[in-house]
């Protein structure tokens, strides 16, 4: 796209080009259908708690007392 942009190509020619690789590249209709069935999709609430950050414990958190803070 920078390319075609880079050779003043009309924003029209552009977006015909950005839809042809979609259509090669994005699976759609069947071929989306067919890679998830109902039992492996996430619902919202399982999709916001995917998202969140894990709570990762680290060893310096263990150590007491605090480890000094080196300076430099």
């Amino acid at each position: 796209m920078q390319t075609m942009e880079g050779q003043n190509k009309a924003a029209n020619s552009i977006l015909q080009h950005v839809r042809n690789m979609a259509t090669d590249t994005i699976p759609a209709g069947e071929e989306l259908a067919s890679s998830l069935s109902p039992l492996d999709t996430m619902t919202l609430k399982e999709w916001l708690e995917f998202q969140d950050a894990p709570d990762i414990l680290l060893e310096k958190e263990l150590v007491w007392p605090v480890e000094p803070e080196l300076i430099y």
